[in-house]
């Protein structure tokens, strides 16, 4: 998973590995039990933390970039947000089924 920070929005992109070894979008909830590797992206003019799962990076300076890594065990909706980040563009929800 990917998310980017602008100083507009915060974006998701989910990504799964195919059969041949490529990484191609993964549309709509990610299955339970996956290991998920989320490669949050900084390019905006300010620095920002992300929190979702429960779990928080440092704060990332504009045009670095951070890791969390999450199995994910249990079926739900899980929010996630920015900090400082104010609005709906920077907080939303992930589905897990």
């Amino acid at each position: 998973m990917s998310v980017v920070l602008t100083d507009q929005r915060a974006t998701l992109v989910s990504y799964q590995l195919n059969t041949i070894g490529d990484y191609m979008p993964y549309p709509g909830a990610i299955p339970r039990g996956n290991f998920v590797k989320i490669t949050v992206l900084n390019r905006g003019k300010r620095a920002r933390a992300f929190t979702i799962f429960g779990k928080t990076t440092k704060t990332i300076k504009p045009g670095g970039q951070a890791h969390l890594f999450k199995h994910l065990l249990a079926r739900g909706a899980f929010p996630y947000a920015t900090s400082p980040g104010a609005g709906k563009r920077f907080r939303g929800r992930v589905f897990v089924t």
